[in-house]
């Protein structure tokens, strides 16, 4: 059975390396990585007669927040339990978390987790920016996501063709209109929210491995991979993840005392105002334009008392396209979206109040817990940086739901799970390496 326990560890471990490559790339790899290693786990806990586990602190936070999207789908109606099927079996990667936190516990292996993560995203985002500049050297309008299906692209370039044939009548007919000729237009809404978020989270979680390596020539690597990673989110256009990395870069300057990730916050702020679509979109927002996300917001509190007991797990849609619970401005200007873009009104809408406080308290015991962790750790800690990019990641994942709903998002939350998971497996390894270290040394100065 010995052999058996460190075949399982293995398996856990390459596993874990195929989770942390594969994921900037998409989540199908993730996902059968990540049930090898579950089954691997509990074929180790068999084999040792003994289940591993480290829950905390977010253990009771998340067992509660699952329970409380199970009991708001008790009561949905027939027609859309398969819709909260799927949103509840979406929440079965929560296991991440503990596997990762519970069986790599070896500071070496972890760091190397963080490093194929941060390198795996950085090669990502080289070909998403590469594409992306070309496309705009071809004067093409980047107004899809990087990769989409023949049939989507033929769609795209008729609905351009259209309003550009539209604008043309128009101007000959010499009526007003705003705006310039369509295909003239870099338009803002270029990529998707899934690699806007992984790159929010990604890009502090990678400046926090960089601030602890002493490696010269890891640290010139890390330097290349953060701005590939920095120069792909710039393009990437997405406002909330930009507010994300903002607020991650804010607490890891108060966190360290180092004013590298304020210098950092400052450059990303002149790169965005030198890109005219980026300086755009910050525009929009200080005038005032969120994409009639205010209004959908205003609607939730009626939803809410119209639906107790929440209209269930992935089924906001409805609620949406409800006349009586909508503006209809906001379901016109709207037509394609399902969810309220936000983590915290989709939970309320979705399965009440309830699921936000759960949510709230799995966050608000992780943040509390790592910034304990990281005060007992030596500043020399080789996993200290590890819990640090956790406690960022955290904040930039949340922060981003503020505006999105990003909880729905396996792309991003597998990302923000391996990150909790890596800093719930160093802090204990660490604390117990330099308690004894202690030990030690007080036990010499006794001599």
């Amino acid at each position: 059975m010995p052999k058996v326990a460190d075949i399982c560890r293995t398996i856990i471990w390459v596993a874990v390396c195929l989770y942390a490559f594969l994921l900037p790339w998409g989540v199908s790899g993730v996902h059968i990585a990540l049930g090898l290693g579950v089954l691997a786990w509990m074929v180790r806990s068999v084999a040792e007669r003994k289940v591993t586990w480290l829950g905390k602190p977010v253990g009771w936070p998340v067992l509660a927040f699952v329970v409380i999207l199970v009991a708001a789908s008790l009561g949905v109606p027939k027609q859309w339990r398969g819709e909260t099927m799927r949103e509840l079996a979406s929440f079965r990667t929560l296991l991440a978390i503990f596997l990762v936190a519970s069986n790599i516990r070896v500071e070496a292996r972890l760091k190397r987790f963080g490093l194929l993560l941060v390198g795996s995203l950085a090669l990502f985002s080289a070909y998403a920016s590469v594409a992306r500049l070309v496309m705009l050297a071809r004067g093409e309008a980047l107004h899809f996501p990087l990769v989409v299906s023949e049939s989507q692209l033929k769609r795209i370039e008729r609905d351009v063709q259209e309003r550009v044939e539209d604008y043309e009548r128009k101007r000959a007919a010499g009526l007003e209109q705003e705006g310039t000729r369509p295909e003239a237009l870099w338009l803002p809404d270029l990529g998707s929210m899934s690699e806007a978020g992984q790159l929010a989270i990604g890009l502090p979680f990678g400046l926090a491995l960089l601030l602890a390596t002493r490696d010269r020539k890891l640290r010139v690597a890390l330097v290349l991979a953060l701005a590939l990673i920095a120069l792909n989110l710039i393009l990437n256009m997405k406002r909330g993840a930009w507010l994300a990395c903002a607020v991650a870069l804010l607490v890891l300057s108060l966190a360290e005392k180092r004013w590298i990730a304020l210098a950092i916050l400052a450059a990303l702020a002149v790169a965005v105002a030198l890109v005219p679509a980026a300086r755009g979109r910050v525009l929009q927002s200080l005038a005032g334009d969120d994409g009639h996300r205010l209004k959908l917001w205003r609607a939730v509190p009626k939803v809410v008392r119209d639906f107790p007991y929440g209209v269930g797990p992935g089924c906001s849609d409805h609620a949406i396209k409800n006349k009586l619970l909508v503006p209809p401005d906001v379901r016109e200007a709207m037509p394609d979206k399902d969810h309220f873009h936000s983590t915290i009104a989709e939970l309320a809408v979705c399965a009440t109040p309830l699921a936000v406080a759960a949510y709230l308290w799995w966050f608000g015991a992780f943040g509390v817990w790592a910034v304990r962790r990281l005060h007992r750790m030596t500043k020399d800690s080789a996993s200290r940086a590890i819990v640090l990019g956790g406690l960022l990641a955290a904040v930039a994942f949340f922060v981003n739901g503020l505006v999105e709903y990003n909880l729905g998002d396996s792309d991003v939350t597998l990302m923000l799970y391996l990150a909790m998971g890596l800093a719930m497996a160093a802090a204990p390894t660490v604390v117990t390496r330099e308690s004894e270290r202690d030990r030690g040394d007080v036990a010499k100065a006794e001599m």
